[in-house]
């Protein structure tokens, strides 16, 4: 084969210098153009697909136009469906669904003072419908469930405007039986929808303090233990082991360490140094106390 192409390749050479680059000039010109035509027959081919995708979403637009002007007006669906939907069914008016709910929690209505504004005047006022003023007798223990209910499970989302609690003559109260508090509610419906886990955070948060009566804290007798007639009688042991040994009006001995409870105690012994004996009491019906114990004068 070296015999074949060698002879040509002599000749080639044998040539003058400007042949040579004549001909090599002219096939690279033929190697752009070969390239510049497949570039064009790519781009041809291309451009027919993209012809034929667009003519496809074109038909398939008018198609749709079509079903489209076919249907009915939005007035006509509307007053179809007017036609066929069920009328809402009546709820309860607001005030048989407050004395539902405040016989259900032990309490009783006293009065309700309807609003003189509400109607038309009412609506203009940020879209709050007045519904009047309750007057109302309910234990402090069930105030909160009965606020929390009528304001989760109203068919009508409502609003406390104005809430006054006030407290009776404590000379009738008995100490098992506390007497219920006097609640002035004032209430007042809006437009809108009722969400309920937007509420019940709001509840939980509230829970503790709700637990605790601030009208029967003095005379509850939780809340005033037999510590505070106890005294202090020896303190034995070293810096942070201290043991005190109290005496109560029963002529009972306690031990008290700290860090722990006393024995048929609520309250709770938090330090213990060589002259005095620290107590605290956290409980959810009186609140945070404190109390000291020291030696009694002789």
């Amino acid at each position: 084969m070296d015999k074949v192409y060698h002879p040509l390749i002599l000749r080639l050479l044998q040539r003058p210098g400007w042949q040579l680059a004549l001909g090599i000039a002219g096939l690279l010109l033929l190697l752009l153009a070969g390239g510049y035509l497949l570039g064009i027959a790519a781009l041809v081919q291309s451009t027919s697909a993209h012809e034929q995708t667009l003519q496809q979403q074109e038909a398939e637009i008018i198609g749709q136009q079509r079903i489209l002007l076919r249907q009915r007006a939005r007035s006509e669906w509307q007053t179809a469906l007017a036609a066929i939907a069920t009328p809402p069914a009546e709820s309860t008016a607001l005030p048989q669904y407050v004395i539902a709910s405040l016989d259900s929690s032990g309490g009783r209505l006293l009065h309700w003072q309807p609003d003189e504004r509400s109607g038309e005047k009412g609506e203009k006022r940020g879209g709050l419908r007045q519904q009047g003023t309750f007057r109302l007798q309910i234990p402090f223990a069930r105030l909160l469930p009965f606020l929390t209910g009528l304001l989760l499970t109203s068919a009508v989302p409502l609003a406390i405007e104005q809430l006054t609690v006030s407290r009776r003559d404590e000379s009738a109260a008995v100490d098992t039986q506390p007497l219920p508090l006097e609640v002035t509610l004032r209430l007042a419906s809006y437009q809108g929808r009722a969400i309920r886990a937007e509420a019940e955070p709001a509840y939980l948060s509230l829970t503790t303090a709700g637990q605790r009566d601030p009208f029967q804290r003095h005379g509850n007798p939780v809340c005033q233990p037999r510590s505070g007639q106890m005294q202090l009688k020896g303190i034995v042991g070293g810096p942070g082991r201290y043991t005190a040994w109290l005496l109560s009006a029963q002529d009972q001995w306690l031990k008290a360490q700290a860090g722990e409870l006393l024995a048929s105690e609520a309250w709770r012994v938090d330090q213990v140094s060589e002259h005095q004996v620290y107590l605290s009491l956290d409980d959810p019906q009186c609140g945070a106390r404190q109390q000291v114990l020291s030696f009694a004068a002789q």
